[in-house]
């Protein structure tokens, strides 16, 4: 009570739920690193619940037994809220959450150290790794797995799009993509278990989008998982992840940039090749230039200008020449112009 008196005898209840999060440990070492699983997904799930009366004392102790998390190697918050009803039926909530870890140690992965912007195929492409509990210490022997199990999994795995057709309500034929991870190469390794940074390495074979994928058990047997993304350029064509055909989808390889600097920006067009106008633009155009590229995958390089501060928009456009005559049922729903904007 406001009065500093106990709630004793109250009812109270608990429910409670879990979520899969983003675990980092904190310290300027981990800041560019990566830790804990990219692929799957999973919402907030309800987990169970509890009611009761409090003590003497005003008092109640919940528990919940953890468990059924279903991404392996990922992070969950468990969110309990409680709430107590006193005898005029006044109400009053709160919220308590915790962090439950896969394992007693994470692997953190640094991003790709011997290559500045957009590696290509065929490059040698090294990385670093380290060993690290949830506090941010060097995991103990007694976390490690032993003998031969104490062993590092290296998997590099590229992004592959598979045309899938199937018949729809209306009896027509419609096509859809769906996403395949092709495994390019595997291997194992001995487990460093140390803070201090290890050196692995991949080399792509092709162009595309990647994800590397580091894996290995605690003492428990309890899976750590890290993976990281970065692409690849070549001149093969590669069926980019798109919503629709017609997309051009530009990614930057850094968030932001000094004046001075030189950003690069990944094309990856769904055209062989073909003339673009390319724009950069803030209040207005600030240059403009119709460029042709000849590789459906590119990396564009720009200046950044004290005018370009503080926002700057890369503008791509471009046009798909029709090789045969529309379908009779064509709806002329087709849109020929790429465009995209990204800052």
């Amino acid at each position: 009570y406001l009065g500093g008196g106990a709630l004793n005898d109250c009812a109270y209840s608990a429910h409670w739920t879990m979520e899969p999060i983003m675990f980092q440990p904190k310290g300027k070492d981990f800041a560019d690193m990566s830790f804990g699983p990219l692929q799957g997904y999973e919402g907030r799930n309800y987990v169970g619940s509890s009611e009761g009366a409090l003590s003497g004392e005003g008092k109640a102790s919940v528990t919940q037994k953890t468990g059924s998390e279903k991404l392996k190697g990922k992070a969950y918050s468990y969110r309990m809220e409680a709430q107590v009803t006193d005898s005029g039926n006044n109400a009053i909530s709160t919220v308590s959450s915790a962090i439950v870890h896969p394992a007693s140690f994470y692997i953190g992965l640094s991003n790709i150290k011997n290559v500045k912007g957009f590696s290509k195929k065929g490059d040698t492409l090294k990385f670093d790794y380290v060993c690290v509990t949830p506090e941010g210490t060097a995991p103990s022997s007694s976390f490690l797995p032993q003998g031969d199990e104490r062993k590092l999994s290296i998997e590099l795995l590229r992004e592959d799009w598979k045309e899938v057709q199937q018949v729809a309500w209306n009896g027509r034929l419609t096509t859809r993509y769906e996403r395949v991870m092709v495994s390019e190469e595997v291997k194992s390794v001995p487990l460093s278990g140390s803070l201090s940074k290890t050196e692995i390495s991949v080399t792509p074979p092709k162009g595309g989008a990647y994800v590397l994928r580091l894996s290995g058990e605690d003492a428990e047997g309890r899976d750590v998982i890290t993976e990281t993304r970065f692409y690849v350029t070549s001149s093969d064509w590669y069926l980019w992840s798109r919503d629709f055909a017609e997309e051009i989808t530009l990614t930057t390889d850094k968030e932001s940039y000094e004046v001075g600097e030189t950003a690069q920006i990944l094309m990856r067009s769904p055209l062989p090749k073909g003339r673009y106008l390319i724009s950069i633009e803030r209040e207005g155009i600030l240059s403009q230039e119709v460029k042709v590229i000849e590789e459906p995958t590119s990396v564009l390089s720009f200046t950044i200008k004290e005018n370009y501060v503080p926002v700057m928009y890369v503008a791509l456009s471009s046009y798909s020449l029709r090789t045969d005559s529309p379908a009779k049922n064509y709806e002329d729903k087709l849109v020929s112009s790429l465009y995209i904007v990204e800052n």
